[in-house]
């Protein structure tokens, strides 16, 4: 199912459809998308094996993958 989101800015309306998307969490243009992770579910990943396999799938759909890791390691452990 298809969300569509106005967001305002001081210049100009901007669109934004929201939708699943394969591999990433943002696509941020047709060459770059962004995969947020915490770092505890950063290290169930590597433990499950699935890190790599993420890994690919980002990189095989876009040209410049992005992955960022979040929040506090003591409190993630």
């Amino acid at each position: 199912m298809k969300h569509q989101s106005l967001l305002l800015s001081k210049k100009k309306l901007n669109y934004v459809e929201r939708r699943t998307i394969p591999p990433g969490d943002y696509v941020l243009s047709s060459e770059c998308a962004l995969e947020r992770k915490t770092f505890g579910d950063f290290l169930n990943s590597i433990y499950s094996g699935r890190l790599f396999e993420q890994v690919d799938s980002l990189r095989e759909a876009y040209l410049k993958p992005l992955r960022i890791l979040e929040g506090e390691v003591g409190l993630e452990l």
